[in-house]
């Protein structure tokens, strides 16, 4: 079949780049033709420019450091125009959207994953090209979902009808956690199936690249500015573990190195040799878990739903520090990833085969 994806992948965020590499990889391994659908809204433009200015109180300095935002959007470019097909146009508002659907002769239109129905975000906002508005049942392609998030929104308020009307004509609905199942359901009435971020559909042992660091060292990979009692986690794990602390992506004075301007690959690697993760990310714990290392992840509260949804199932809801925490302490015990192993294993079994229904009951690889 001939696959599109729409979805964010125009973006200096690893997760969000990741997630859309893995959907592609997968879908691909299974003898799909795949593209993913150049769509890159203004807003979303504008603001990722605005993220290359890094103007937060961290360990940064503007002479030396300044190129480096700038060579990070250049490697995920790359990286993009390398290890993912392309849709040949490029649009930048949905109106264009149309053109490149009937340009490129679809059997079926994936959306997802990432939080691609999240209304609550300032700079993209209620965007019905994620429902898939831009073709209909008389195009005979199939409308599918795998993963897709609402994020925080609570409600689709006066999107609500236009937003029951585009699920209602999907020919296969999952999501990511059991908020937007239960948002959709309640308020679209549509069931949906629940399945895991792509990320863990795919094997990295073959692309990623190991870091050139010799010290056993403990991870950093957050967003936003650290607070008091992240600095003062990160700074009680290393010291008690005997750990150099690493941090990717940003720069953070409570690092020992900052590498800002690292290929995803790098990325990739930095997670599967380091000796311990403290991230605030949801993908920066999909990796942890990936590759069996220890961690701690800080939440706030726009990201508390979809962490607790994949922690608790697996019994590691201890490995979380929130903004509510009182008297915190760290869990500095090994996880035995075996027992998480035979909680996580069946969820990644049934959300390949939810994909494999979708695609004409493809066989999955042996």
């Amino acid at each position: 079949m001939k696959i599109g994806i729409i979805t964010f992948h125009h973006t200096t965020n690893y997760g969000a780049t990741l997630q859309a590499y893995a959907l592609f990889k997968t879908l691909t391994a299974w003898g799909h033709t795949v593209e993913v659908i150049d769509y890159r809204p203004k807003g979303a433009v504008v603001f990722y420019l605005k993220q290359l200015l890094p103007i937060r109180n961290r360990k940064f300095d503007w002479n030396m450091d300044f190129h480096k935002y700038i060579l990070k959007a250049l490697q995920m470019r790359k990286f993009l125009v390398s290890s993912l097909n392309l849709s040949k146009l490029t649009c930048y508002s949905s109106d264009k959207l149309r053109e490149i659907f009937e340009a490129s002769d679809y059997d079926a239109v994936i959306t997802g994953s990432d939080q691609v129905w999240c209304l609550d975000t300032k700079f993209r906002g209620f965007d019905a090209s994620y429902f898939l508005n831009f073709f209909g049942k008389a195009d005979n392609c199939l409308k599918v979902s795998y993963a897709p998030s609402i994020g925080g929104t609570q409600s689709f308020k006066e999107n609500r009808e236009q937003v029951s009307r585009l699920l209602a004509e999907f020919d296969h609905v999952s999501v990511r956690d059991y908020h937007s199942a239960n948002v959709i359901q309640e308020e679209c009435g549509v069931a949906s199936t629940k399945v895991l971020d792509p990320t863990f559909l795919v094997d990295y042992e073959d692309v990623l690249v190991p870091p050139k660091i010799e010290e056993p060292y403990l991870l950093v990979y957050n967003h936003k500015e650290l607070g008091h009692i992240q600095r003062k986690a990160i700074q009680e794990i290393a010291k008690s573990k005997n750990l150099k602390v690493i941090s990717i992506g940003d720069a953070w004075d409570v690092a020992d190195d900052s590498f800002i301007c690292v290929h995803p690959y790098e990325w990739i690697g930095y997670f599967k040799h380091a000796a311990y993760v403290f991230t605030n990310t949801f993908h920066g714990t999909i990796f942890s878990l990936l590759f069996r290392k220890d961690f701690t992840v800080f939440v706030g509260e726009g990201k508390r739903n979809k962490v607790f949804d994949l922690l608790t199932p697996l019994d590691l809801e201890g490995r979380i520090i929130t903004e509510l925490t009182d008297g915190y302490k760290v869990n500095k015990a090994q996880i035995d990833f075996d027992i998480v192993y035979k909680k996580l294993s069946p969820q990644i079994d049934g959300s390949e085969a939810f994909l494999a229904k979708a695609f004409n009951n493809v066989c999955l690889p042996v």
